[in-house]
């Protein structure tokens, strides 16, 4: 994930990192979902369903998708102003 607007992390350099681990990987394994006029740490991003498949897709990678620890009890997590 990256947020267009981010002056924080460069986009390119989610692209190029999505670009690096399907490389490693050998498939389509990464994904980049795009924040449009987003910035760094913008609440659109920290929505229980993006944090699920952030996980999820650590997850994936390392543990094949099946983490014994992983459930779905996600808290809300309230940002400060």
């Amino acid at each position: 994930m990256n947020n267009s607007g981010d002056d924080i992390v460069p986009y390119q350099q989610s692209v190029d990192m999505q670009k690096k681990i399907n490389e490693v990987t050998g498939k389509q394994t990464a994904e980049l979902i795009t924040f449009e006029g987003a910035s760094h740490g913008d609440a659109v991003i920290k929505t229980k369903e993006n944090v699920a498949n952030d996980l999820n897709f650590v997850d994936k990678i390392l543990l094949n998708g099946n983490n014994p620890y992983r459930n779905t009890n996600y808290i809300d997590v309230k940002i400060a102003e």
